[in-house]
C-alpha cells in the first residue's frame, strides 16, 4: 500500500492511497502510519486539496556523507576528508515538505546560490528501537520513502561550530515522497 497524507475538502488531514480512477481523490486509510499493519481501507474517498508530508516523525536523523561520488566532488572542490565514522546530523520537522512542494530559498544575503540537494533514501522506524541486533533490525522498519536533503551549504559550513542543522533546517528543506 503507498500511503500519502493529505488536506481534504471538508478541512480535515487524512491518511488515503491515490484513488487510480480519479484524479486527486483518495480513498481514506485508518490506522498507525508507524505500524503498517494496523493501516486499514475504510471504504470512504475525498477530494485532495493538498500533499502534505507523507508522515510527521519526531525526529529527522541523517547520515552524511553517505554517497561516494557527492563525497568524491565535494573532496576535490573543497578538500573535505572522508570520516572514520559516519556523520549524523538532524534536520528539524519544521522542514518537512512534500515533494511536489515549492520549496523557498530564504534571504540568506550574498550566499544564495549555495543551495544544494540530494536525493535519500528515507527509512521509516515503526517502533521503538534500543539495543536492536543487526540481524532484527528489518523488523523496525514500517516502510521506506524518498528524500531529498535540501542544505544551504554556507550556513551549513559556517554556523554552528560544526553542526549542520542551520543549513540544513530552513522551512521546506526535507521534502518527502509516498511512504
Amino acid at each position: 500500500m503507498r500511503i500519502i497524507r493529505f488536506l481534504s475538502d471538508d478541512n480535515n488531514i487524512y491518511l488515503g492511497e491515490e484513488n487510480k480512477d480519479f484524479q486527486n481523490v483518495a480513498n481514506i486509510v485508518q490506522g498507525n502510519i508507524f505500524d503498517i499493519n494496523t493501516l486499514k481501507k475504510t471504504g470512504k474517498s475525498r477530494y485532495i486539496v493538498k500533499l502534505l508530508s507523507p508522515l510527521i516523525p519526531k525526529d529527522i536523523f541523517c547520515v552524511g556523507l553517505n554517497y561516494m561520488k557527492h563525497y568524491e566532488e565535494l573532496s576535490k572542490k573543497k578538500g573535505i576528508k572522508l570520516p572514520g565514522r559516519p556523520v549524523i546530523f538532524m534536520k528539524s520537522t519544521s522542514s518537512l515538505n512534500y515533494h511536489n512542494n515549492t520549496i523557498a530559498i530564504p534571504n540568506v544575503g550574498k550566499y544564495p546560490e549555495e543551495v544544494d540537494y540530494e536525493v535519500e533514501l528515507a527509512v521509516v522506524i515503526g517502533k521503538p528501537a534500543l539495543n536492536v541486533a543487526a540481524e532484527d533490525a528489518l523488523d523496525y522498519v514500517a516502510g521506506y520513502t524518498v528524500a531529498n536533503d535540501v542544505s544551504q551549504r554556507y550556513w551549513q559550513n559556517n554556523a554552528g561550530a560544526g553542526q549542520w542543522i542551520t543549513g540544513k533546517s530552513f522551512d521546506g528543506y526535507a521534502p518527502l515522497g509516498k511512504l
